[in-house]
């Protein structure tokens, strides 16, 4: 067990992407079908939008078939005294225009962003949130079942604490927060 955040391995700090880059960046469609992964014994599901109340949300957590091969081998890999708990997979269009929405709205009425242009705030978004789209060769990445919200649990369900709450709007949620 780990004494202090001086033991734990260091997480790399990582550029805010060029959008503009993996924009152009086709995406082909590869046939693969949505699984629903409530019927799985391995993972747990808990589709927290839908539980959230959140509108168009689906009560169920759909990934593409690889993502669920993936998934299982993440599951099978952890102690036996933890389980992997998926949050959300695939997503509506309507559910990601309200995900991105909501934080733009946040961002705009934060202190620490007052002056900022709506530009200026879709960048800070994007690094939570992906923007809608119905560009076929540039999906949001929810939006084609591909990339999916995970966290942990213990054998008995109580969540594990990450460090910050499920899509919360801070500099905590980042990948090289501690």
């Amino acid at each position: 067990m780990l004494d202090s955040k001086v033991d734990a391995l260091a997480i790399p700090e990582i550029e805010i992407p060029v959008w503009e880059k993996l924009e152009k960046i086709a995406i082909h469609e590869c046939g693969e079908r949505l699984v629903p992964l409530s019927l799985s014994d391995e993972l747990v599901c808990y589709p927290a939008y839908y539980k959230m109340g959140v509108k168009y949300a689906v009560q169920e957590c759909f990934v593409r078939e690889s993502v669920f091969e993936k998934l299982l081998a993440v599951a099978r890999s952890l102690p036996d005294n933890f389980r992997l708990v998926v949050l959300d997979g695939w997503r509506p269009i309507h559910v990601q225009e309200y995900l991105y929405e909501m934080l733009i709205n946040q961002l705009k009425r934060a202190p620490i962003h007052s002056g900022k242009s709506l530009s200026e705030l879709s960048l800070i978004a994007r690094t939570l949130v992906s923007p809608p789209s119905t560009d076929a060769n540039c999906p949001s990445p929810h939006q084609t079942g591909g990339s999916v919200d995970v966290t942990l649990c213990d054998r008995d369900g109580r969540l594990l604490d990450m460090g910050t709450q499920f899509d919360e709007n801070s500099l905590r949620s980042w990948s090289c927060a501690l």
